[in-house]
């Protein structure tokens, strides 16, 4: 089985010229696998690298896939390109840069197994080699920027109906520059204080829905589906 350094970065089209690629005879700091090329880790691990638990082989070199994961490249002729900064969905067959839009369309509809799907809502922490390779769409593992979410989709069919409905834009609204929801995510996060927005709602409507979430608001998975919910 790949390490998941190595199952992420292969579809990823690199110019290898721009790479630090030596000849070696080692094996791979991240994954224990065995190279013949790879970056010195000394060049590849900066002094800033706080996760340096995860270099579990004591190795001088990393591997090109593991370069690609934490490295700063050169891709598609862009140069200056992070995988941190990404937020991603890696397969057998495509790795996929996601739009904060896109994110939930994904999970509701992921693709055939196996996958590794990540988010980040900075933009700077390496995530790729804390990232799990999951083998079901039912329940999967999120890599976020500080934690691994587990998604169970019963729990989300459950519950995201009824986030979605809070955080759809009031009818008559809809044309304004604003575009206000029912409620905010703050709202959705850790209930309405507001009783102006509750009555406009509909208060028995509210009651009802806000016990459902509030059986889920301390799990790690209502705060993932909270920050990549999209207006409707």
């Amino acid at each position: 089985m790949n390490h998941i350094t190595t199952f992420i970065a292969r579809n990823i089209t690199v110019d290898d010229s721009a790479l630090p690629l030596v000849q070696c005879d080692a094996v791979c700091a991240f994954s224990g696998e065995r190279i013949a090329q790879g970056i010195p880790t000394k060049f590849a691990i900066k002094d800033t690298f706080n996760d340096r638990a995860y270099l579990r082989f004591p190795s001088l070199y990393l591997s090109r896939e593991a370069y690609i994961c934490i490295g700063v490249l050169t891709v598609n002729g862009t140069a200056g390109w992070e995988m941190r900064k990404y937020s991603f969905v890696a397969t057998e067959h495509e790795f996929r840069i996601l739009q904060r839009k896109d994110i939930l369309d994904v999970v509701l509809t992921l693709p055939a197994v196996p996958f590794a799907l990540s988010f980040t809502a900075s933009n700077k922490k390496h995530r790729s080699f804390k990232c799990v390779i999951n083998y079901s769409t039912e329940r999967f593992i999120v890599r976020t920027d500080n934690l691994d979410v587990e998604i169970d989709m019963n729990l989300v069919r459950d519950v995201l109906p009824v986030m979605q409905r809070w955080y759809t834009m009031i009818p008559d609204k809809r044309d304004t520059a604003a575009q206000p929801t029912w409620f905010t995510k703050a709202d959705i996060l850790q209930g309405c204080k507001n009783n102006v927005k509750i009555r406009a709602y509909g208060m028995s409507a509210y009651f009802e829905e806000n016990a459902l979430l509030e059986q889920y608001r301390s799990f790690p998975f209502f705060s993932f589906l909270t920050s990549i919910l999209n207006k409707l």
